[in-house]
């Protein structure tokens, strides 16, 4: 993987228990740290910020960290150590800043297919983890400087000025995010947003290169995976939370879509906690 300009070394998944935590410390490497679940304090080089589930901390090298955790929290954590040999890389990261929140829950997704290609080791998977340890490298760097452009420009919006068709995919996918757990249609999404049923179909899929239909319910197994992982809920409560009316369907098109069944794959989630998973071929 180094031919791309990293060197991804190790990462695992932990739960910290109840008051855990992680003393000041500092080291050569880069990190990731993303919380899962759980609360306290985190300190970045001298700086102090609240951890909250979804919220992650981009750890530059020889910069002093660690956190600790509210009495009764459990903080449960996604780990990823890496190096990057790339001067142009490095000097790109340089501007990514330290606290960050994964408000769609994008982040974790590629750190999660990262632990999974090196907890495999399938043909290929390091330069797989590369490639998705870049693109999040890059979209960091790319909010960073679009807050940049941001705070900086001072253009008046013209009256009027519409985003269509890409503002309709937008409102679409805003709303499958905020009622996946319910019965949802594309009908009822159009009558909601005035739109065209047949229109919005369009440019959703033009937008996200998929339909509605497999938008949600990939979604839904997303939202589902996380539940198996991170809580005790049963089967069929979680199968209720995601939007699925039968533990039969939920069954159906979890395995369809991840190749295991929902209790394979907590068992499989869960075994993987403190498990450190090193990249050497």
């Amino acid at each position: 993987m180094k031919e791309y300009g990293i060197d991804i070394q190790w990462t695992a998944r932990y739960q910290y228990q109840q008051g855990g935590s992680l003393r000041i410390h500092e080291h050569s490497f880069y990190q990731i740290i993303y919380f899962i679940d759980g609360n306290g304090q985190f300190t970045l080089d001298g700086q102090g910020f609240p951890i909250a589930p979804g919220g992650f901390f981009f750890i530059k090298p020889n910069v002093r960290h660690g956190f600790t955790t509210q009495r009764a929290a459990v903080n449960k954590t996604l780990d990823l150590k890496f190096q990057i040999i790339s001067p142009e890389l490095a000097s790109l990261v340089a501007e990514i800043p330290g606290p960050h929140l994964d408000d769609g829950q994008h982040v974790r997704s590629m750190l999660e297919a990262i632990r999974q290609e090196g907890a495999d080791k399938r043909p290929h998977f390091s330069t797989l983890a590369a490639l998705s340890l870049l693109q999040l490298l890059y979209l960091l760097v790319r909010s960073r400087t679009e807050l940049k452009q941001q705070q900086t420009a001072h253009l008046p919006v013209p009256a009027g000025l519409n985003y269509e068709p890409q503002e309709a995919a937008r409102q679409v996918e805003h709303l499958i995010q905020a009622q996946y757990g319910e019965e949802i249609t594309l009908q009822a999404i159009a009558a909601q947003l005035g739109y065209d049923r047949s229109y919005l179909s369009r440019v959703f899929r033009s937008s996200y290169d998929c339909t509605f239909s497999q938008y949600l319910r990939r979604l839904r197994i997303a939202k589902a995976r996380t539940l198996l992982a991170d809580s005790g809920l049963s089967l069929k409560e979680i199968a209720e939370r995601t939007g699925f009316k039968t533990i039969y369907h939920f069954n159906r098109v979890f395995k369809e879509l991840a190749g295991i069944s929902p209790g394979g794959w907590r068992q499989k989630e869960q075994g993987g906690v403190r498990k450190d998973i090193y990249f050497e071929q």
